[in-house]
C-alpha cells in the first residue's frame, strides 16, 4: 500500500483486482472506479493491441516490461513501463497477472527532444556542409575571373603602366591568392570532423615526406626527422592535414640564419604522442590556448588565415587525443598532439 511505485493485479483476461494508493494516484482514479474494469481501457488506442497480446501471454507463464500510453482521468497521455508477471494460485495455476508500473514520461520526453536534437544537428551540419561547399564554389569563380583580369591588364598594359600600377596589380593578385586560402580553409573546416574516418595503415615518413615537396619551405629552414616514424592506423588525409596545418604553421615563422623544423614522436602506451619542435619566433603564453581557435593566428603574416590550427583540433578530438603548446618567445616552439591507438568515433 505505501510503496511508490504503482502495483496492480489482474484476472486472467485482464480484469483489475487490486491497486495500490500510487497506482491510483498514477492514474488519477480512485480504487472503486478501476476495480472491475479492464485494464486496457486506461491504454491508448494503439497500445489496447499489444496489452491484450501480453496478456494472453500469462497462461504460458511468461514475464516481461514493456512501454506503453496510458490515459489519466483528466485526459492526459502518460508514458509508463510496466513490468508483468503471471500471478499463481496454491496450486500454482495461473489466475492472472501481477503488475509494477513506473511513470517515465519526463525520461521519455527528455529521449525525444535528444534525439530530435540529434536529427536537427545532423540535418544542420549536413545543410552546413552543402552550403560551405555552394559558397566555396560561387566566392572561387568570381576570384578566377579577377586573377585572370589582372594578369590581362599587367601584359596587355605592361608599357603602359608605371611601377605604382605594376605594383598594385601585384597586390592585387596577393589578395586574391590570400582569398583563396582563406575560402579553402574554410572548406576544410567545415568537414574536419564530417566525412567518416577511413582508416588504415599510414607510414608517417612517407606523409612527412610528401608534405615536404608540397608545402612552401623557405631556403634556410630544414625539415628534419630525426629518428623513423611509426606507421599508425588512422585516416591517411586526416593525419596529413594535422602534420601539414602545424609543420607549415612552423616553417614560416622561423627568422634565424638556420632554421631547423623536426618531427619527433614517443609511444605512450595507449596513444602515439608527437611532437613538431621549431626555433622560430615562438609564441607568447597567452596565444598557447587561443591559437586553436578559429580565425586566430599571430602577428600579421599573409600565409596565415588562422584556420589551420584550428582544423588540427578538430581532427585530434575526432581520435580522442589531445592537442598542447610549449613556447619561450625568441626561442623556439614545440607543438604536442596525441592520437588514441584504438580510437572510436
Amino acid at each position: 500500500a505505501n510503496m511508490n511505485l504503482g502495483l496492480l493485479e489482474a484476472n486472467r483476461e485482464g480484469v483489475i483486482q487490486m491497486v495500490n494508493q500510487s497506482f491510483c494516484d498514477m492514474i488519477g482514479f480512485e480504487e472503486g472506479e478501476l476495480l472491475n474494469t479492464d485494464a486496457k481501457d486506461f491504454v491508448s488506442i494503439e497500445d489496447k493491441n499489444k496489452v491484450a497480446d501480453k496478456i494472453k501471454t500469462r497462461a504460458n507463464g511468461n514475464s516481461d516490461s514493456y512501454e506503453v500510453h496510458v490515459i489519466t482521468k483528466s485526459g492526459e497521455k502518460r508514458h509508463w513501463l510496466i513490468s508483468v508477471a503471471p500471478r499463481y494460485n496454491k496450486n500454482h495455476e495461473v489466475i492472472g497477472s501481477i503488475g509494477i508500473t513506473l511513470d517515465i514520461t519526463e525520461q521519455k520526453e527528455l529521449e525525444l527532444q535528444k534525439e530530435k536534437l540529434v536529427k536537427d544537428l545532423e540535418n544542420s551540419n549536413q545543410g552546413l556542409q552543402e552550403y560551405a561547399h555552394i559558397v566555396s564554389h560561387d566566392l572561387k569563380s568570381p576570384l578566377r575571373s579577377i586573377s585572370a583580369l589582372a594578369t590581362w591588364l599587367s601584359d596587355d598594359y605592361k608599357d603602359v603602366l608605371d611601377e605604382g600600377g605594376k605594383q598594385n596589380l601585384e597586390l592585387m593578385q596577393e589578395k586574391v591568392a590570400s582569398m583563396d586560402k582563406l575560402i579553402h580553409g574554410i572548406l576544410e573546416y567545415s568537414t574536419a570532423n564530417s566525412s567518416a574516418l577511413d582508416n588504415s595503415k599510414v607510414d608517417l615518413n612517407s606523409v612527412i615526406a610528401d608534405i615536404g615537396e608540397t608545402i612552401y619551405i623557405p631556403d634556410h629552414v630544414q625539415l628534419k626527422v630525426p629518428k623513423s616514424l611509426p606507421t599508425i592506423m588512422a585516416d591517411r588525409i586526416k593525419v596529413h592535414q594535422v602534420f601539414q596545418n602545424i609543420i607549415g604553421n612552423a616553417v614560416v615563422h622561423i627568422e634565424r640564419e638556420v632554421g631547423l623544423v623536426e618531427v619527433l614522436y614517443k609511444d605512450t602506451g595507449d596513444y602515439w604522442q608527437f611532437t613538431i619542435s621549431d626555433n622560430g619566433v615562438g609564441i607568447p603564453e597567452e596565444y598557447h590556448k587561443k591559437i586553436f581557435d578559429i580565425f586566430q593566428s599571430i602577428g600579421n603574416n599573409e600565409r596565415s588565415t588562422g584556420i589551420g590550427l584550428s582544423i588540427v583540433k578538430k581532427i585530434i578530438d575526432r581520435y580522442q587525443g589531445k592537442v598542447w603548446v610549449d613556447s619561450v618567445v625568441g626561442e623556439g616552439t614545440q607543438f604536442h598532439f596525441t592520437i588514441k591507438k584504438d580510437h572510436n568515433e
